[in-house]
């Protein structure tokens, strides 16, 4: 997983936190992600894909691929008939606002370790 550094595909709100050196995001779908550098050094990951929504934090790159996470936030969304890609299709604008209500209890010390699977 490498950060790509373009300023095209930042999300605004995200932005303006100031918590990230670098990030991309979150964009693209199946799934829409988010890959960042938080200025405290930690790697971040987003993901919504099919019923899961995850957002992983680790003290590294390297640490992050290897799943020794310091913190894994997710919530798990119905997928129905109407809706088969489920969180695959997430708007971005709601992607960004989860983004930011999870790693603002992070950055308040919660550190959950829900399942990855």
């Amino acid at each position: 997983m490498h950060i790509i550094d373009d300023t095209q595909v930042r999300h605004p709100r995200l932005e303006a936190t100031g918590w990230f050196t670098q990030f991309w995001g979150p964009s693209g779908a199946f799934p829409v992600q988010l890959m960042g550098l938080l200025t405290t050094g930690e790697m971040v990951y987003f993901r919504a894909r099919g019923s899961k929504i995850t957002l992983e934090v680790a003290a590294s790159e390297d640490e992050l691929a290897g799943d020794r996470v310091i913190a894994r936030f997710r919530k798990d969304v119905p997928v129905d008939a109407e809706h088969e890609f489920g969180a695959s299709l997430m708007d971005e604008d709601e992607a960004a606002e989860l983004i930011e209500q999870w790693l603002g209890e992070f950055r308040g010390g919660a550190r959950p370790q829900a399942p990855r699977k």
